[in-house]
């Protein structure tokens, strides 16, 4: 107990970015509560019941160029409350037991005259089985008339329609179409139009609710603003993790956590691709991960692959020079290079093999981009170990937990790199500099996190304050410091001094140090600004 009250006493700035962070989600989630702009966090009105016994197909356009052939749908008539405003519709969805989907759902509301008043669309990637989905409007829509609060829904005397329709991704998806439940009310008439322009009449109250505004009861500000706090006591406890390791220095803090981290995301990482490999049909996904199509190989994919290797090894964001600074003179650099190329290059494997066996073992499109990991691998690690219960849970929590590991040791090596730069220049103490890296990384933090919907228009130049850090990080200051370095050291560092580095002051053979500063001069340079003008999209 004395030493928690010690640590309390010690880290009392902490505890204050801990409180100014989660004040200022809270008042943020509170000016922009009533914004109506994101669906789940609006209250919803559910006008059916929950007795849903079967499901009804929504229908498909022809193919996937045609987004909207004006007909093609099911129509479901619904009521609205007189001065109602309507933000979106939330269904139960059924993929028929598949765990991914392709296409986009549409939906329109359509009043008395057939005239969409409000539409909205979802990427059917993100539907789960048997699970209520959110469909966001583009604007919202007020019924007319008078709001009147204690009106009930008049679901024998419907006064719109919605309509509802799909749009596959490609071929097969026609054929896996998406299902609504529904129950066997016979009060209740839709109508389905095909593709093929057959009508069909069916019976039943969908699995429907609206989300409405009626966001001033203090339960649902509550729930809202516990929500919002628990996401900001989340992200401002990981970066005090990251804050009390590396205060602890190189060697007791950033060392010792490596030596468990770096073993324990290596044996994870093993544990799943040997999961993901044992899959049927998993070879399918080594043989698209390792065997080499040169026919889409240009100078697009060699740009790219440029890019990937240049941000997998930190280059440009000062990590390695601040590792390198360090070293003793003992140190041999060219063996430490080589070893960390190496190392790198065999877990983007491993991932690889993680990934793609696992994803192709259930048909999922590997290019998924970020989706495939935080919404399709769940489903497909569900559907993949489905007679298995207890291994698909335990290898989703592996998998994520391996991510969490990759995320705190990236964070700790950015740390690492302001700390070490306020602390040897500002000549201050390694926790005072550890503290200011910290509060302005905390600072950023929300600032990113409210961009993110909860405060409208925080941004700039079009895009959001996220996007903003993102863009001039990755796209302008990594390349552009790497390109300065290469200059740096190739052209105005003594060549005595280079090579001395390179030997380690002749301790080592140099027989490649022509080869070296060749490449830094004039072949390194001219990479990086080639990548750098393929991310601003010139070449």
């Amino acid at each position: 107990m004395q030493k928690i009250k010690d640590f309390c006493k010690r880290h009392r700035l902490l505890w204050l970015t801990l409180l100014v962070a989660l004040a200022a989600a809270a008042v943020a989630a509170w000016a922009g509560f009533d914004l109506g702009q994101r669906v789940d966090n609006q209250p919803v009105y559910e006008i059916v019941n929950d007795d849903y016994t079967r499901t009804v197909v929504i229908p498909a356009t022809a193919d996937a160029a045609t987004q909207d052939d004006g007909t093609t749908g099911l129509y479901l008539p619904v009521p609205l409350k007189s001065g109602q405003r309507i933000y979106g519709v939330r269904l139960d969805l059924t993929t028929h037991n598949w765990a991914f989907r392709h296409g986009t759902l549409y939906a329109a509301l359509l009043d008395a005259d057939g005239n969409a008043v409000a539409n909205g669309e979802l990427d059917c990637i993100t539907i789960k089985d048997d699970t209520f989905a959110a469909i966001t409007f583009d604007a919202p829509y007020t019924a007319p008339g008078t709001a009147d609060a204690e009106a009930d829904y008049d679901l024998a005397n419907p006064n719109m329609t919605l309509r509802l329709w799909y749009t596959p991704g490609d071929d097969w998806d026609v054929y896996h179409l998406l299902g609504l439940w529904t129950d066997a009310d016979t009060s209740q008439q839709m109508t389905r139009r095909n593709a093929n322009g057959t009508t069909d009449s069916i019976v039943g109250h969908p699995a429907l609710q609206y989300v409405v505004n009626d966001s001033g009861s203090w339960s649902h500000v509550i729930s809202r603003l516990l929500g919002v706090l628990t996401f900001a006591a989340v992200v401002a406890g990981f970066i005090l993790l990251t804050h009390m390791v590396v205060v602890r220095g190189v060697r007791n803090g950033i060392e010792k956590a490596s030596k468990i981290l770096m073993p324990l995301l290596f044996i994870l990482l093993v544990i799943i691709v040997i999961a993901s490999c044992s899959l049927p049909g998993a070879m399918k996904g080594v043989e698209f991960l390792l065997k080499p199509d040169f026919s889409k190989v240009d100078e697009n994919v060699l740009l790219e692959a440029l890019g990937q290797a240049f941000f997998s090894l930190s280059m440009g964001t000062a990590c390695l020079c601040t590792y390198a600074s360090y070293f003793n003179r003992q140190t041999n650099l060219l063996k430490s290079a080589t070893q960390i190329v190496t190392i790198d290059t065999l877990i983007a494997v491993l991932a690889g093999l993680m990934i793609f066996p696992a994803a192709f073992s259930v048909g999922v499109q590997p290019d998924s981009g970020p989706s495939l990991i935080f919404i399709t691998l769940p489903n497909v690690f569900q559907q993949a170990f489905g007679n298995m219960p207890v291994v698909s849970y335990i290898i989703s929590v592996l998998f994520y937990g391996l991510l969490v590991l990759a995320a705190l040791t990236s964070t700790i090596s950015m740390h690492e790199i302001g700390t070490a730069f306020i602390y040897e220049e500002g000549k201050v103490s390694r926790a005072k500099g550890a503290w200011v890296e910290t509060i302005v990384c905390g600072i950023i933090a929300v600032f990113c996190s409210l961009s993110q919907g909860a405060v409208e228009g925080l941004g700039f130049f079009g895009k959001d304050f996220l996007s903003n850090c993102d863009n001039l990080t990755a796209q302008l200051l990594m390349p552009l410091s790497s390109f300065i370095t290469c200059l740096f050291l190739g052209w105005y560092v003594p060549k005595k001094i280079v090579r001395d580095e390179f030997t380690n002051w002749n301790t080592v053979s140099g027989k490649l140090f022509p080869v070296f500063l060749f490449t830094i001069r004039f072949i390194c340079p001219i990479c990086i600004f080639l990548i750098f003008l393929h991310q601003f999209g010139i070449i």
